[in-house]
């Protein structure tokens, strides 16, 4: 989750876009990139594709909230178009592409047991 968290204050700090400043906490460190984290929790860890696939979900309802409250009265098309339906959308279009290349990363990854085994103590 902190690894998620830095890369979120890495984007806030060198490409800022927001309209309100409560929305820094749902489009960049603390929430968005922070619950891919999840991935890794409990029961998660064991079942990586699953975990991921949470984790992704998680994010696409934080962008999808941020969405609605901040930018769907502004990027929304007119004549109709809800703001919900268009974040919904919108952020269905990116986060979908990057679930399915974390998923098919863990699955690469999975390949080496290694990687998510904990360390063993040194003899």
């Amino acid at each position: 989750m902190l690894g998620g968290a830095v890369h979120g204050l890495i984007k806030l700090l060198f490409g800022p876009s927001f309209v309100h400043p409560l929305q820094i906490l749902l489009d960049y460190p603390p929430l968005p990139y922070a619950v891919v984290g999840l991935a890794g929790f409990g029961a998660l860890r064991r079942m990586r594709i699953k975990g991921t696939i949470v984790a992704v979900l998680a994010r696409y309802v934080v962008h999808v909230v941020a969405g609605v409250v901040f930018w769907g009265g502004h990027y929304a098309p007119e004549g109709g178009t809800p703001a919900l339906l268009y974040s919904l959308v919108y952020n269905a279009n990116y986060l979908l592409i990057e679930g399915i290349i974390m998923v098919l990363v863990i699955q690469l990854l999975g390949k080496r047991e290694e990687i998510f085994s904990p360390p063993t103590a040194f003899a």
